[in-house]
């Protein structure tokens, strides 16, 4: 709940999780021939603790030039292979896809009572790290 987003993965060490993503959504657009248009609104998410939102931690990852350069540099890592999936398809799906973040605080508040209870339990249980050390080094 309070970690960031991966920055890559071993095989490909700048390909984040958000380029991860977005990239496996156009795929299954692709291969069900559905253009992105149809979708509307068609968009990726990130829901995390508002703190975290408003740190920024997660404005760089989820711009759309960030996943387009994440995304082109991975291609290129196929040799032309994937240049015209690229351009038909990811492309234009990225031109009309929303990429941005949610707070739980957000999201339990309209959905109502029992998720804002149940947000609250999450939240005392999955504290960000350094409080986990803080309440570790007070009971010791």
């Amino acid at each position: 709940m309070f970690s960031p987003l991966s920055s890559g993965t071993k095989n490909s060490p700048g390909f984040d999780q958000a380029a991860r993503n977005v990239a496996c959504m156009v795929e299954l657009l692709s291969q069900a021939k559905v253009p992105p248009e149809r979708l509307n609104p068609l968009a990726f998410y990130v829901a995390a603790p508002k703190e975290q939102i408003d740190s920024g931690l997660f404005s760089q990852q989820l711009s759309p030039f960030s996943v387009r350069v994440k995304v082109e540099e991975r291609v290129r890592a196929y040799g032309g292979e994937k240049d015209k999936w690229f351009e038909e398809w990811f492309l234009p799906t990225l031109a009309v896809m929303k990429i941005a973040s949610l707070s739980w605080e957000d999201l339990a508040a309209q959905a109502g009572p029992e998720y804002q209870e149940f947000y609250k339990w999450c939240e005392k249980f999955n504290q960000p790290q350094s409080q986990k050390q803080i309440a570790v080094t007070v009971r010791s």
